[in-house]
């Protein structure tokens, strides 16, 4: 067995600082990601998910609110289908 002097610890104390994130940290992880491009990148493709969520909700609200639903059942599926694939493909795009 490894013998341990008494006087070194295993654990040391924790650091911390208080007040608001530095921006050299906000920097570190804008580096560590891919750089300013990518992390636009990333921003744009959860915004873009986003507004396709709320645009399918919406659609899918305006099209059981409307009267004549049954006739024209295929533009509102396919237009529910087309906000479908379009979240889909910002979601799995590749990297």
């Amino acid at each position: 067995m490894l013998q341990q002097d008494k006087k070194s610890k295993l654990i040391a104390a924790e650091e911390k600082e208080e007040g608001s994130v530095k921006a050299s940290v906000y920097l570190a992880y804008v580096t560590a990601i891919g750089g300013i491009l990518m992390g636009s990148m990333i921003i744009l493709a959860f915004c873009a998910e986003f507004a396709f969520r709320m645009g399918a909700d919406w659609w899918l609200s305006n099209w059981s609110n409307a009267e004549d639903n049954d006739q024209h059942i295929a533009y509102y599926l396919g237009i529910y289908a087309g906000l479908g694939l379009a979240n889909g493909i910002v979601l799995v795009r590749p990297s």
